[in-house]
């Protein structure tokens, strides 16, 4: 499979044609990524403050000398996350990116990208394990080829190695299934529950509220109880089977207990 190649310049006119992606400053003494974009529109792009001002309109902070520190960078990424800007960036040289890496310890791995500057010539993600820089988790990204070390294209060019999910939106969490609808006070001391996530039995249900299968098997089906038609012949049958509550309820069983819990 074909690496992902990110290419940056301060003279836009340097940057090969055909790269997956191009990284641009949005701000600082080279705002070239508006003219980036124009040359560039159906690749990658990547805007970079040279500030870390959390107000500028970039993904990704250069956190070098000169430029961001790292209080701002770990400023710039909280910020970002704040916005709802997916997995901001922060660019450091390879030296810095433990440290760097240990003041965004409160956040999340998968929640932000580390961009390592290390100008070694050969395509790599810089880790502890790789060449010595950094954690076990691999950068998402690493430079490893600037002027003069850019040996390929003998250009005043930067050249990124690129992660294979460099560009991919991090995964939305998805909550874990809610197991029942309830309770539902239908009648006074009568709480309604649902069965909504097959596969719990009513004597797990019941033993995580202090009760016992039998006691809500009783209850359900005592005479005052307000259960009726298919929802009586459905519990009447899982009861026939499962006396202790033993198997798993299906979706839609509908039984009550005899208080909120």
């Amino acid at each position: 499979m074909t690496s992902l190649i990110m290419y940056d310049s301060v003279t836009p006119s340097q940057l090969p044609p055909g790269g997956y992606a191009y990284a641009g400053y949005i701000d600082g003494s080279y705002n070239d990524f508006d003219e980036i974009a124009h040359m560039y529109p159906h690749a990658q792009l990547l805007s970079i403050t040279t500030s870390g001002n959390p107000a500028a309109h970039g993904v990704a902070v250069d956190d070098e000398n000169g430029d961001a520190n790292n209080p701002q960078a770990v400023t710039f990424v909280k910020d970002k996350l704040e916005q709802k800007i997916n997995r901001p960036v922060a660019y450091t040289q390879a030296s810095n990116l433990l440290t760097l890496e240990d003041e965004l310890s409160g956040i999340p791995r998968t929640s932000y990208r580390l961009w390592s500057a290390h100008y070694t010539g050969t395509p790599h993600l810089c880790s502890r394990m790789v060449c010595g820089y950094g954690s076990d988790t691999p950068a998402d990204a690493t430079q490893y080829a600037a002027d003069p070390y850019n040996y390929t294209l003998g250009r005043n060019i930067d050249i990124t190695l690129l992660s294979r999910n460099f560009f991919v939106p991090a995964a939305t969490p998805v909550p874990p299934p809610v197991p029942f609808k309830g309770p539902s006070e239908v009648l006074p001391g009568w709480f309604w529950w649902e069965v909504v996530d097959y596969g719990k039995s009513l004597s797990a249900f019941a033993l995580g509220r202090k009760m016992t299968a039998e006691a809500l098997i009783a209850h359900t089906l005592d005479p005052s109880c307000p259960i009726d038609g298919v929802n009586k012949a459905n519990f009447l049958n899982y009861a026939k089977w499962n006396p202790r509550g033993n198997g798993q309820m299906p979706k839609g069983l509908v039984f009550y207990t005899f208080n909120g819990a």
